[in-house]
């Protein structure tokens, strides 16, 4: 049977684990130790790095997605290495080692069904990463930097009237991106006088796709 967010949610066992999360709640903080894992049901979840260059979201979390794969392992505590905070409400199980163990007991399918999503998560995560050090090593800058655009959209950005709406656009460039002030200034400058990207005050970003592509077409 597949993995099945409805069926977890209906799984009278699970009750005591599942916790609510208001928009903006904090999951947990990158550097924090971390003992458990959370199964999201319900609501998407911004994962947050945080460095000297500021804080952007790399990537979302969705309905069916892990988070703390390593709680699967032992009951040994580690670092988180990203923050999450949800983006709308979220509804969430929260399981450490110690519940997974007594429930290995009694629901083993259903911890085996855990487990092989968290093989296909951790996959999903690391093709994202080795799709992004593909971009990055790219030699034309302006392909580069466009790229790097249309892959912070696909991995963090929703969609709205507006656009795709990507919250923190400029700060995940500036996190990945090793370019100078200047070039960076003159290629975002060149998509927003192209109608492609729309930059509010509070730094979300509107990005259309359409004339997006249209000008990377004539890079």
């Amino acid at each position: 049977m597949a993995f099945s967010v409805e069926l977890l949610k209906k799984k009278e066992v699970l009750a005591p684990f599942i916790k609510v999360y208001d928009e903006k709640e904090i999951l947990f903080h990158q550097g924090q130790i971390g003992k458990s894992l959370f199964v999201i049901l319900k609501g998407r979840v911004h994962l947050l790095l945080e460095s000297d260059r500021g804080e952007h979201v790399f990537s979302v979390a969705s309905p069916g997605d892990l988070l703390g794969e390593k709680a699967l392992l032992s009951d040994i505590p580690y670092h988180r290495v990203f923050s999450a905070e949800a983006a709308e409400p979220v509804l969430a199980i929260e399981l450490n080692y110690t519940d997974l163990i007594t429930l290995q007991k009694t629901e083993p399918e259903l911890i085996l069904d855990i487990l092989k999503r968290s093989f296909e998560v951790s996959t999903k995560r690391l093709e994202q990463a080795n799709y992004l050090c593909r971009i990055l090593k790219g030699k034309n800058l302006k392909k580069r930097f466009l790229d790097c655009v249309l892959y912070v959209a696909q991995f963090t950005g929703s969609q709205s009237e507006k656009g795709i709406r990507i919250p923190s656009l400029l700060q995940a460039l500036d996190y990945n991106l090793e370019l100078d002030r200047s070039e960076k200034d003159n290629f975002l400058k060149e998509l927003i006088q192209a109608g492609a990207l729309i930059v509010q005050d509070n730094g979300v970003c509107y990005l259309l796709v359409e004339k997006m592509l249209t000008l990377s077409d004539a890079k």
